[in-house]
């Protein structure tokens, strides 16, 4: 479990890291280390972890590989394993929290009439870190990127969020064409491209529904009719479904929480009316659920289903799609691959063929093509006709 909570936690610790170094340094005093780990065992409720950095290795500077090791051995193998998904999240939240700190006092915006607020920074933050890969070379040292297909994907979102427009990507392809982004690259582009393009509000709003969807768990949410618990009658509330647990609200500012466990399971009730019918059944209570349309509460039964699967599951949902994205990304270059060589292989067989035969030269159709395009280098012969 120490060392799932720090591969999660893994490229936000390397931004603060990063904001501790100084220019053109990729190694931190130990002086600096040590207040920064002290820091996350008081998290982690593990005091006195920094006491031993003075004497972990000779140097007085450690690289990030260096500082991540001394992580794994003294801050993080305390680390309880009875923790559950939502306790992991919290923790997650809390090490992002610090490391963000850290990383926005290094974060100089190029143009300060369009500067994103705290919040929505602090979501990009999040966004980055978790779709990002740390990157290492052969010294240890290391860097976060994002690369460019998951720049591609959060830039159409925002395009598509704040402008209802597919074609809006071609004003914006030059956005698309670097292979990496580091995270003041990302932010900066947000801020100088899309805030000064659109509506400030409109890109939080996207910001908020990105980071929704891919930090914050949400496997779905919208409105669902639920029966109360003195009198019979089904009335609409706003659920938002994770993997750990259902919240709905009671009013605008209140919510209630029915958290899932090993025992939980959905069940449909047998149609006796013009609502579609769901329970969700826990040892402790049963939720009664409901819908106007059947394809939308079945689309809801089916994602209540994919929450249950994931209870045991140490990956948060957003680490799980992303994943699985990169997964098809990754076949899809294989296919890409395997048809461009089956297309080269095509196009030399046919220039096979065309070749003529020259045999008083010894040319004859097993010449080579690249060979039959090359200048034969020979006194008497300079090109073929």
């Amino acid at each position: 479990m120490a060392n799932t909570l720090l591969e999660f936690s893994r490229n936000s610790i390397w931004q603060g890291f990063f904001a501790l170094t100084d220019k053109d340094c990729l190694q931190v005093p130990k002086s600096r280390l040590k207040v920064f780990i002290s820091s996350i065992g008081t998290l982690l409720d593990n005091k006195g972890v920094e006491n031993g950095i003075n004497d972990f290795r000779s140097s007085s500077a450690l690289n990030f590989s260096e500082f991540e090791y001394y992580l794994t051995r003294e801050v993080f193998s305390s680390m309880s394993e009875e923790l559950s998904r939502s306790d992991l999240s919290v923790l997650e939240r809390r090490i992002d929290d610090l490391c963000w700190t850290l990383t926005k006092s290094k974060i100089n915006s190029p143009n300060s009439d369009f500067i994103l607020d705290q919040e929505s920074a602090f979501k990009l933050f999040r966004i980055f870190c978790l779709l990002a890969d740390l990157v290492r070379d052969e010294d240890g040292n290391a860097q976060v990127l994002l690369s460019a297909e998951e720049v591609d994907l959060v830039f159409n979102k925002i395009i598509f969020g704040v402008s209802k427009k597919g074609s809006m990507k071609e004003d914006f392809e030059c956005l698309f064409s670097n292979a990496i982004f580091d995270f003041q690259t990302f932010v900066s582009v947000i801020e100088l491209k899309f805030l000064k393009q659109f509506q400030p509000t409109k890109v939080i709003e996207v910001i908020d529904d990105i980071y929704n969807e891919f930090v914050d768990d949400i496997i779905t949410k919208g409105a669902l009719l639920k029966c109360g618990g003195y009198l019979p009658k089904f009335v609409e509330r706003l659920f938002v479904l994770r993997p750990f647990g259902l919240t709905y609200y009671t009013n605008p500012k209140k919510t209630k929480f029915f958290k899932f466990n090993a025992q939980t399971r959905v069940e449909e009730v047998k149609q006796t009316s013009k609502l579609y019918l769901f329970n969700i059944v826990s040892p402790e209570r049963v939720l009664q659920l409901g819908t106007l349309d059947r394809r939308y509460g079945l689309q809801w039964l089916s994602s209540i289903e994919l929450a249950l699967s994931r209870i045991h599951c140490q990956e948060s949902y957003g680490c799980h799609l992303r994943n699985k994205r990169r997964l098809e990304w990754h076949r899809q270059t294989i296919r890409k691959q395997i048809a461009l060589d089956k297309t080269n292989e095509m196009l030399i067989a046919e220039k096979m063929v065309e070749l003529p035969e020259y045999p008083e030269l010894g040319l004859t159709k097993t010449l080579r093509f690249a060979n039959w395009h090359g200048v034969i280098k020979s006194n008497k012969i300079k090109t073929i006709p």
